[in-house]
């Protein structure tokens, strides 16, 4: 599945997604060189291309994802306009009822930002906000990501920055108090 890359390696390219804009584009970058071709590659390549603005190479792209769950395929089809509007409703509004997000909370955050990049706020909103109670925090994801520029306008998007500032203040003060 990973041809060339360990738990350690895959862990550290998987996180890589929500760094900063330049830091995550040469991360990133190197990430998909080292496995091209990989369902991480296929995976990774359309959420990249979306967030540098490349529409169109990211629809082509998505064809390349792995069909199972995990990849959620449909939804990048959807966000990326290769389905028809009604599927990416019904996928924002089985999205917005979801009570938890799985084993990975980074999964949750991921779909809320292409949903997010699809007009689809509630449900992206709502995936964002299970991330970030699941210890995702994310928050430079929330300040920098360009999927999020059309969230970042609504009144409540403030909520999700507090809880996404409260998620990380522990983990702060753990790294404070070891420095010290």
């Amino acid at each position: 599945m990973y041809t060339n890359y360990d738990a350690g390696t895959f862990q550290v390219c998987s996180q890589l997604l929500s760094l900063e804009k330049t830091l995550r584009r040469q991360a990133q970058g190197s990430c998909l060189k080292i496995d091209v071709g990989s369902e991480w590659a296929n995976w990774a390549t359309p959420q990249i291309l979306l967030r540098e603005g490349k529409t169109s190479e990211a629809r082509d792209a998505v064809k390349k994802v792995p069909s199972t769950a995990r990849y959620y395929r449909d939804l990048l089809e959807a966000a990326v306009r290769l389905r028809l509007p009604a599927e990416l409703n019904r996928i924002a509004s089985e999205n917005a009822t979801l009570v938890a997000g799985g084993d990975d909370p980074e999964t949750s955050y991921q779909q809320g930002s292409i949903l997010a990049f699809a007009g689809k706020d509630q449900a992206a909103r709502h995936l964002i906000r299970i991330a970030i109670e699941s210890n995702y925090c994310a928050y430079s994801a929330l300040m920098n990501d360009p999927l999020l520029a059309n969230l970042r306008s609504l009144p409540d998007f403030m909520d999700l920055l507090k809880a996404a500032l409260l998620c990380q203040e522990p983990v702060l003060a753990q790294r404070n108090s070891n420095t010290n």
